[in-house]
């Protein structure tokens, strides 16, 4: 955060940033905390036992995304279409039209805003140690008709240490165990190598790397 602001403001400075930011990452890391019992509840598995053992050593990463028209047609692409590599990632849109996701159907629906709002979509490794049960989001981010898009994506990440791998009780004849136990620094390491190599599509890179 400290390396943001004297980029930003090198000379003057602006503490009031820097405090507000503060803020808002520890009620995420708060309501982050709060989502991953949720997941676990909603899947009807020991809250309080997997929590500890998988989720409480999560981090995150957050980003401040500034958008432009430059010249673009109103619904053309202005980020590509990706899944995030993440366990599950919150969004906030800022009230304005932008973000869509794809449907099981493959059409892409715009994310209505709703004020004061997050978005929260599954992600890659929050597929994997669900065995299938929730699907990563695919999504992309389209022009408008704004003179400027800002929004801010704090994505939650298994520690790197982690071994991820689905709980036995997501294991049954319906959905047999779909992935090899990994931890998520190499998985992360192969992602960003091929992330510049292009060699696999992104949104199925974690059905490559690890699909038994």
């Amino acid at each position: 955060m400290q390396k943001l602001h004297d980029r930003l403001w090198p000379e003057e400075g602006n503490p009031k940033f820097c405090n507000v930011m503060r803020t808002f990452i520890s009620s995420m890391t708060k309501l982050h905390n709060k989502m991953s019992k949720i997941f676990l509840a909603s899947l009807n598995l020991d809250v309080k036992s997997l929590f500890h053992s998988d989720f409480e050593k999560c981090y995150s990463f957050m980003s401040i995304n500034h958008y432009t028209p430059k010249d673009k047609e109103m619904d053309e692409e202005v980020m590509h279409p990706h899944t995030d590599i993440g366990c599950f990632s919150m969004l906030y849109t800022n009230n304005t039209l932008g973000l869509q996701v794809k449907s099981k159907e493959g059409k892409w629906l715009d994310v209505i805003p709703v004020p004061y709002s997050f978005v929260v979509m599954a992600s890659d490794l929050l597929k994997v140690w669900t065995n299938g049960r929730f699907h990563s989001i695919e999504h992309q981010v389209v022009y408008k008709g704004w003179k400027e898009r800002i929004s801010v994506a704090y994505v939650v990440l298994f520690s790197d240490d982690l071994q991820i791998l689905a709980p036995s009780d997501l294991v049954d004849d319906k959905y047999q165990r779909r992935y090899k136990p990994f931890t998520f620094q190499p998985f992360k390491e192969a992602y960003y190598i091929n992330y510049k190599t292009k060699e696999q599509n992104l949104e199925r890179f974690v059905d490559v790397f690890a699909s038994i």
